[in-house]
């Protein structure tokens, strides 16, 4: 039926695709491809042209110096475009295009097989060339030779894709604890772990210290995946996550940092309200008068579950990273994988 539309109605059908919606045009429909690409390049000009590259990398990833070029060319291609602008602008738009950039490779990593590896060292050499070249990091932040570490600004930090693993935590925990489901038999189950244990690998390998600015907040951003992961008792990406991240894989030290965060956490509150009621009486006694006969919800980071990691959980943690370290990280037998990672 698309390939029946006259040019004006077609492209006023593409306007209202994102890039990877009309990029998938050009497969599902070979007679639409130049229009697509004509489309792509005048109303996604950044994506089509970090999409080219990207595909020109996919075909020389083996090779280091083709990498070295590729990661020079995506930052130039950002670099092209906020420097003819407003001083004013210059952060806005470099974020704008980092992002776009950030979320094109996760986005590749999510769909092709065997690319997290790959990618990964691209991402790596991408922030190396980044934090060595003031040219390009004074487009980005203007005062980073007084930023604070506590915030570093540079390319594919872990943090930018916390998001990820967080909906993949919680994806495994409503998938892990269907007992009855036969995994290797359902395609569209093990095409979603294919997905996570690829992103868990890339996402590790991002950790990798390429800076002393980077290092104290790196730390911090794996602490925090690991507590999402024991909580949701994905072990399996947990490993991945962990050993691409050449962070050791201590079960009891991870439990413990868990528990830790929540005993914090309470007594935080518990002194918060002392000194309130101690110092504000007033308003601690007509907050609690507007408050009655209400029932109030409390957000996700208040509930006891989010500090809590299920005792069968560590089981499968103990004896599961002792067989997934004894074989293979990947590989790992259904038979096995059914049993410690399915199996609530």
């Amino acid at each position: 039926m698309l390939t029946d539309l006259p040019a004006e109605l077609l492209y006023s059908i593409l306007d209202f695709l994102d890039f990877h919606d009309a990029l998938s045009l050009q497969f599902t429909h070979r007679s639409l491809q130049p229009a697509v690409r004509n489309f792509l390049r005048s109303n996604f000009a950044f994506h089509a042209a970090v999409y080219e590259r990207m595909l020109d990398f996919e075909r020389t990833a083996t090779d280091k110096d083709s990498t070295d070029s590729i990661a020079h060319d995506l930052l130039q291609l950002i670099c092209d475009i906020v420097e003819p602008m407003p001083h004013y602008e210059h952060r806005a738009v470099f974020s704008e295009k980092l992002d776009i950039m950030q979320n094109l490779v996760v986005h590749r990593v999510l769909q092709i097989p065997n690319c997290e590896d790959h990618y990964a060292r691209l991402c790596l050499r991408i922030r190396h060339i980044y934090l060595h070249a003031p040219s390009i990091r004074i487009l980005h932040d203007p005062k980073y030779r007084r930023r604070s570490t506590k915030h570093p600004l540079a390319p594919f930090l872990p943090r930018d894709y916390t998001w990820i693993w967080r909906l993949h935590c919680e994806e495994s925990r409503s998938l892990w604890g269907q007992n009855t489901l036969q995994p290797w038999y359902d395609t569209k189950l093990l095409d979603q772990r294919q997905k996570r244990l690829r992103f868990a690998r890339f996402f590790g390998l991002l950790f990798a210290i390429t800076s002393i600015y980077l290092e104290a907040h790196q730390h911090g951003t794996l602490d925090e995946c690991i507590r999402e992961a024991l909580v949701a008792g994905d072990a399996e990406s947990l490993y991945i996550l962990a050993t691409a991240a050449q962070r050791e894989v201590d079960t009891e030290e991870m439990v413990m940092m868990v528990q830790q965060a929540g005993e914090q956490l309470w007594a935080t509150l518990e002194m918060a309200a002392e000194l309130e009621e101690h110092f504000h009486p007033d308003l601690v006694a007509s907050r609690r008068q507007a408050s009655e006969g209400r029932t109030d919800v409390a957000p996700d980071w208040l509930l006891p579950t989010r500090y809590q990691v299920d005792d069968n959980t560590i089981f499968r943690l103990k004896v599961g990273f002792d067989f997934l370290h004894d074989t293979c990280q990947t590989n790992v037998s259904k038979q096995f994988w059914h049993f410690f990672f399915c199996t609530r």
